[in-house]
C-alpha cells in the first residue's frame, strides 16, 4: 500500500525521471508544471518548482491540503504547446485524516517517505529531433487567359513535389463586352462635329464617320 502521512503537514516531494532507455530525463530549464490529484476530489496545481538535472522538487503545503486519500502526481511540460509532453505516476502516497493512521510501505521501491522521493520512467516522451527537411521551392509558374465574355474569375492548379511545386493560372471572362459602334458628322450650321451611334456612311460624296 502507499504510505501515509496526516493531513496538514507539508510535504517536500522529489521526483525523478527517467526515460524509456532508462536515462536521465532532464527537466532543467523547460517549462514544467505539477498538478497533484487527490482521489477524485481535488486537483492542485503546484505553483513553485525547483528544477535541477532530471528532478522535479516542490512542497506540498499543508494548508492546500482540504482531502484524505490516495494522491497521484501529474508531470506537465510545455503545457497547451507544441512538443507538449505529459505522464503520471499513481499512488505516490496517501493523505490520512487522523495522526495514528500513518504508516504503512511503499507499493514499489519507487516511493519512499518521510520526505517524498519519487522516480518515474518516461515511455511516451518526445522522441529525438529528426533530420531537417528539404526546403520548399517553386518550380514551373504558367498562366493562360480565355477570349470569353463573364464574371472574371482564376483557377490555379498545382502539380509537382513540395521542393519544385508548379502553379498554373488559368484566367476566364476578362474580356469585356463590345461596345456600340460610333459615328462623326459635322454640322456646318453649328459649326460642331455630332456624335451618334451607327455605322460609318458616305452623304453626298461625303464620308461620314
Amino acid at each position: 500500500m502507499a504510505e501515509k502521512i496526516r493531513l496538514g503537514n507539508d510535504i517536500g516531494i522529489d521526483w525523478s525521471l527517467i526515460d524509456s532507455e532508462g536515462n536521465p530525463y532532464v527537466v532543467e530549464g523547460k517549462d514544467v508544471s505539477i498538478e497533484i490529484d487527490v482521489g477524485e476530489k481535488k486537483r492542485v496545481r503546484i505553483k513553485e518548482l525547483s528544477l535541477s538535472g532530471n528532478t522535479v522538487s516542490f512542497v506540498y503545503w499543508g494548508k492546500d491540503q482540504k482531502y484524505t486519500g490516495r494522491c497521484d502526481l501529474k508531470f506537465i511540460e510545455n503545457d497547451g504547446e507544441k512538443e507538449m509532453v505529459t505522464f503520471d505516476t499513481k499512488d505516490a502516497f496517501e493523505l490520512v485524516a487522523h495522526s495514528w493512521l500513518i504508516g504503512g510501505e511503499p507499493e514499489t521501491e519507487r516511493v519512499q517517505l518521510s520526505f517524498v522521493t519519487v522516480t518515474s520512467s518516461l515511455h511516451s516522451a518526445v522522441g529525438p529531433k529528426g533530420d531537417t527537411g528539404d526546403p520548399a521551392g517553386f518550380g514551373t509558374v504558367t498562366a493562360d487567359v480565355d477570349a470569353n465574355v463573364g464574371t472574371p474569375s482564376v483557377e490555379v492548379e498545382t502539380d509537382g513535389p513540395d521542393t519544385a511545386k508548379n502553379f498554373h493560372f488559368h484566367f476566364h471572362n476578362l474580356k469585356g463586352v463590345k461596345g456600340d459602334t460610333m459615328r462623326m458628322t459635322y454640322d456646318p450650321t453649328e459649326k460642331m462635329l455630332v456624335f451618334a451611334q451607327g455605322e460609318a456612311s458616305v452623304e453626298n460624296n461625303t464620308l461620314i464617320i
